[in-house]
C-alpha cells in the first residue's frame, strides 16, 4: 500500500477512522481539545520553549494535521519573539485532502492555519515534502513513508515529541522499542515526549530508550496518557549568523533565501554583479537529474526538483515556459526512461515516456530517438530569481579567505572582515578561494538565435540544449 493509501470511513459523530487499522483519528470528546491536553500540555508546552529561538518539534502519527494545528495556534499566540518553529512528522499513509479539509472543519477557530496547511497538502509521492508556513513563523518536513525509514534519514533533534500513532494493539510497528529508541536517538537533551496510551508496552520502551517516564491525568474518558523527559538541559543555539555568501548567481541566491528563511543573516558578496557568471544567460531548465539507480541520491534529486518547481512558480516573471522533452542520446536511454518513469520517485505524470513518432509530434519535428516528457519541467529567467533573492550584494572580489579565531577572515577591496561560517558559491572561480577544491571547469557555449516563428519554441535536451 503506498502512502497515498488512506482508507478513511467517517463514524456516526463526524469523526475520521481509519479502515486499515480500525481506530480513529482522535477521541470523541473534542479532538482540539484532547490534542491541547495530552500533547501541548504534555510536553510542557509553551513553557519549554520560553527564550528559544529556534525550537524543534517531531510527531509520529500526522493523521489529519490536528495536533500540527494545534501547536501552530500556541506558538502564533505564545510564541518567543523573534523564534523559529520547526516541524517534523511521519506518516505512512497520508489521508485524502478532502478528508482532512472535512475533519478540520469541526474547529472554526483554527480555520486560517488550516487553509494554509491544506493550500500545501502533498501528494501521493513516497519521500519527503517541505511545507513552509511563513505567516506562522514555522516549516514542516512531512515524511511519508514507514516510520523506521523516516527516523533513519531525518537528521533533525527534537526537543519535543508527539507519539500519536494508531493504537499499539492496532499498530504495533509504531511503538517497536527499535523505534523508540530512534526517538531517543534523534532528541535534544532535555527533550519531551507526550502520548495518549499507558500501554506496558509503550512505557519500558521509552524507560530503555532512556527516557523518565510518568503517568498523568488523561483526558475526557480516558483515565491516564503517558509523560517522557529526557535526561539533560536543553538549550538555544549559539548565534548563527551572520552567514557570508560568496557568488550571487542562482546558487548563491537560493542559500541567501534559505537562510533568511530560517531567521539567519546572510551577507552576499559578488565580484561584479548578481548573475555575472554563467547564470547571466538569458535562460535556463530546471528539469530533474535521471538517475535509473534510484538509490538515496536519486531520490534527494527529485525531491529537490519538485521543490524547486514549487518555489520558483511564486517568483513574478521567472517562469519563462513550461514543459521539456528530453531526447535520449545513446540506445540504452530509452530504457533507463522507462525504469525512472515507472519507479516511484516521482508523482504520477511528472515523468512520460514517449516512443520516436510521440516524441517527434511533442518536438515539433522528427527524430528517431524516444524521448522523456517532463510537463512540469521550466524554461526559467534567471534575472527573475536574482531580483527576488539577491538585491544588493556587497561589490568587488574577494581575493582570500584564511581560518582565524572565531570563524574565516575575508580579505577584498574593504576591510577584513571575519564570519563563523562562509558559503562558497562561486561556480567555476571556486578554486580562487579553495585551492584544493576537488573541482574541474568545463568551457560550455551558449548561442541566441531568433526564432522564426513568433510562437514560443518548445524546450528540449539530447546532451545539449534548447530553450525558449
Amino acid at each position: 500500500m503506498s502512502p497515498g493509501d488512506a482508507p478513511i470511513e467517517w463514524t456516526e459523530d463526524g469523526r475520521p477512522r481509519s479502515s486499515l487499522y480500525g481506530d480513529a483519528y482522535f477521541g470523541a470528546d473534542d479532538g482540539l481539545s484532547e490534542s491541547r491536553a495530552v500533547f501541548l500540555e504534555g510536553c510542557d508546552l509553551p513553557a519549554a520553549w520560553a527564550g528559544r529561538r529556534s525550537f524543534t518539534v517531531a510527531e509520529l502519527g500526522f493523521g489529519t494535521g490536528l495536533n500540527i494545528l494545534a501547536l501552530l495556534d500556541l506558538w502564533r499566540r505564545e510564541g518567543p519573539p523573534g523564534g523559529r518553529l520547526h516541524l517534523f512528522s511521519v506518516e505512512a499513509h497520508l489521508m485524502p485532502r478532502e478528508d482532512a479539509e472535512r475533519a478540520l472543519a469541526a474547529w472554526p477557530e483554527l480555520a486560517p492555519l488550516a487553509a494554509l496547511l491544506l493550500a500545501q497538502w502533498p501528494g501521493k509521492r513516497r519521500g519527503f515534502h517541505r511545507i513552509d508556513l511563513p505567516e506562522s513563523r514555522a516549516s514542516l518536513d512531512l515524511a511519508l513513508m514507514e516510520v523506521g525509514e523516516a527516523l533513519s534519514l531525518w537528521e533533525g533533534r527534537a526537543d519535543a515529541w508527539f507519539l500519536d500513532g494508531f493504537a499499539p494493539a492496532l499498530n504495533p510497528d509504531m511503538w517497536r522499542d527499535e523505534v523508540l529508541q530512534a526517538v531517543a536517538a534523534r532528541s535534544a537533551p532535555g527533550a519531551r515526549a507526550a502520548t495518549f496510551t499507558v500501554a506496558g508496552q509503550v512505557r519500558r520502551g521509552l524507560a530503555a530508550a532512556g527516557f523518565e517516564v510518568r503517568r498523568a491525568p488523561g483526558h475526557g474518558r480516558k483515565r491516564e496518557r503517558l509523560e517522557a523527559i529526557l535526561p539533560g538541559q536543553g538549550r538555544d543555539p549559539g548565534p548563527a549568523g551572520p552567514v557570508a555568501v560568496i557568488g550571487a548567481g542562482i546558487a548563491g541566491a537560493a542559500v541567501r533565501r534559505t537562510l533568511l528563511a530560517l531567521g539567519v543573516e546572510a551577507v552576499p558578496f559578488e565580484a561584479e554583479a548578481p548573475g555575472a557568471g554563467a547564470s547571466g544567460n538569458p535562460a535556463g531548465l530546471v528539469t530533474p537529474r535521471l538517475d535509473a539507480g534510484l538509490g538515496p541520491v536519486a531520490r534527494l534529486a527529485a525531491q529537490a526538483y519538485l521543490r524547486a518547481l514549487d518555489i520558483y512558480a511564486g517568483l513574478p516573471g521567472a517562469v519563462i515556459s513550461r514543459g521539456v522533452l528530453q531526447l535520449a542520446a545513446t540506445d540504452r536511454d530509452a530504457g533507463r526512461f522507462a525504469r525512472i518513469a515507472a519507479s516511484d520517485l516521482f508523482p504520477e505524470g511528472t515523468l512520460r515516456l514517449l516512443d520516436p513518432a510521440a516524441a517527434s509530434a511533442r518536438l515539433g519535428e522528427v527524430t528517431d530517438r524516444a524521448g522523456l516528457d517532463q510537463p512540469g519541467a521550466l524554461s526559467l529567467d534567471p534575472r527573475g530569481v536574482l531580483e527576488a533573492w539577491c538585491r544588493a550584494p556587497s561589490a568587488g572580489r574577494i581575493e582570500s579567505l584564511a581560518p582565524t579565531d572565531g570563524g574565516w577572515r575575508l580579505s577584498g577591496p574593504s576591510e577584513p572582515q571575519v564570519f563563523g561560517t562562509v558559503i562558497l558559491a562561486t561556480g567555476a572561480d571556486l578554486r580562487h578561494l579553495w585551492p584544493a577544491a576537488p573541482i574541474l571547469p568545463v568551457r560550455g557555449q551558449v548561442s541566441w538565435v531568433a526564432a522564426p516563428d513568433p510562437e514560443t519554441p518548445r524546450a528540449a535536451g539530447w546532451g545539449g540544449y534548447l530553450a525558449p
